[in-house]
């Protein structure tokens, strides 16, 4: 569902919040998912850290919206 809407016409609201630099070579795991979606409106978020779970290094929240063709 969420690439179909970036693949169209869409509007795109992102929020990203960096709190702590990757150092060069580091595996990191990255979780997104669909939060949930309203008719044209689909909520996403993702949050980037650290593969011991120690560190979040980013988050961001998104808001994509279909336009009508």
């Amino acid at each position: 569902m969420l690439q179909l809407l970036c693949i169209g016409s869409s509007i795109h609201l992102f929020y990203l919040s960096l709190y702590s630099p990757i150092p060069l070579g580091h595996t990191v795991i990255v979780d997104s998912k669909v939060e949930k979606t309203e008719g044209r409106k689909v909520y996403a978020t993702c949050h980037i850290r650290s593969h011991d779970d120690k560190v979040i290094h980013t988050e961001a929240t998104a808001l994509f919206i279909k336009l009508n063709p």
